[in-house]
């Protein structure tokens, strides 16, 4: 993410973004996954102005979302984790749903919660083959080749199942 980019998201939603984040994003510390929009820590300007302007707006079944907290992406299953502005930490919003102040479990600094899980996300790149200093185009192939190869992989088991299945009731019929 570049500093206009870091601008853009400031001045469209009024906010002034922690030093750590700013820090983080400016030398974004997984190459491969630049610009992305589809892990917990996005690095797509465009599309973090829109996410949290329509958290901020409410979704259906959520609650509006304060200016205090700034989402920093969502995950697959739809949970985000919120940045506190004020305070620079971070907490899991569950399905993007704020918990109570006092019920926000596990609450860590940005730094701290950065750190973490970019080792992790880099420890499940390599496990899935892509380097991740890579640039994100070949990222990406890689990563669409091993959804394709599970889910032939899925199709296989598939197959086999029915085929089991199958011979199990003919066994049946017959005895």
């Amino acid at each position: 993410m570049t500093e206009p980019e870091l601008a853009l998201i400031e001045e469209t939603l009024g906010i002034r973004l922690p030093e750590a984040y700013r820090q983080t994003m400016l030398a974004f510390p997984l190459p491969a996954c630049a610009g992305n929009h589809d892990s917990e820590l996005w690095d797509d300007a465009a599309e973090l102005v829109k996410l949290n302007q329509e958290l901020r707006a409410g979704r259906p079944h959520v609650k509006p979302w304060p200016a205090e907290y700034f989402a920093l992406g969502t995950d697959a299953g739809g949970c985000t984790q919120a940045l506190s502005l004020s305070e620079g930490t971070v907490f899991w919003a569950d399905r993007c749903h704020l918990p109570p102040e006092g019920e926000r479990g596990l609450v860590r600094d940005f730094a701290s919660w950065a750190a973490e899980y970019v080792a992790g996300l880099r420890q499940d790149l390599e496990g899935e083959g892509v380097d991740p200093g890579g640039d994100p185009a070949t990222a990406r192939r890689v990563q669409e080749a091993n959804e394709r190869e599970g889910l032939r992989f899925d199709c296989g088991c598939m197959i086999a199942a029915l085929l089991l299945f199958g011979a199990m009731l003919a066994w049946r019929w017959l005895s």
